[in-house]
């Protein structure tokens, strides 16, 4: 049987939302979705694999979106008056945004670029300062880090060379 091609992007995340329900608040990134993703042609299979080993172990996916979100809240709330917070709490917030909108269906401008936002998330949780986190914070925002890339997957015209600037400049920064 002949797999079906879909020409147009909106088409291809049309498939993806009738599939797995994108917009949904139950919505979880599980390696099903990774390897339709790359079926589409949205990610490599290298990218899936990549991020295939960011999922949690044991269920083999990242929490729900509105589990994220729930989790972002959480962790903003706890942390809001340690000293020297204020970029986390920033990040959290237009993670929070991004989350709201992982598709692009709502808007096609994010708060911030999603690429860079999720390199924000990993250069901080590989420094000194996220030790303020717990372990269960951490892992939380690992699949808000995963959910980022996905979102950024799907809305690919997002990039301009200035927020691709930025983004290489975070990776050198976290190398």
């Amino acid at each position: 049987m002949k797999r079906n091609r879909f020409s147009a992007p909106g088409e291809k995340f049309a498939q993806l939302n009738k599939e797995f329900d994108i917009t949904g608040s139950d919505f979880k990134i599980t390696n099903g979705f990774l390897n339709r993703l790359s079926e589409l042609g949205l990610i490599t299979e290298s990218e899936a694999s990549k991020l295939a080993g960011g999922l949690n172990s044991v269920t083999g996916s990242t929490d729900s979106v509105g589990e994220l979100k729930g989790a972002i809240d959480a962790i903003s709330e706890r942390v809001k008056d340690e000293d020297g917070v204020s970029n986390l709490l920033k990040l959290l917030e237009n993670s929070k945004e991004i989350l709201d909108n992982l598709d692009g269906s709502k808007s096609k401008t994010f708060p911030v670029d999603p690429a860079t936002a999720a390199a924000e998330l990993e250069s901080f949780l590989k420094s000194d300062d996220a030790d303020i986190l717990t372990e269960k914070e951490k892992e939380s925002l690992k699949d808000v880090q995963t959910a980022l890339t996905i979102a950024d997957k799907l809305s690919p015209e997002q990039r301009t060379s200035a927020e691709v600037s930025k983004y290489m400049s975070i990776l050198k920064q976290s190398g």
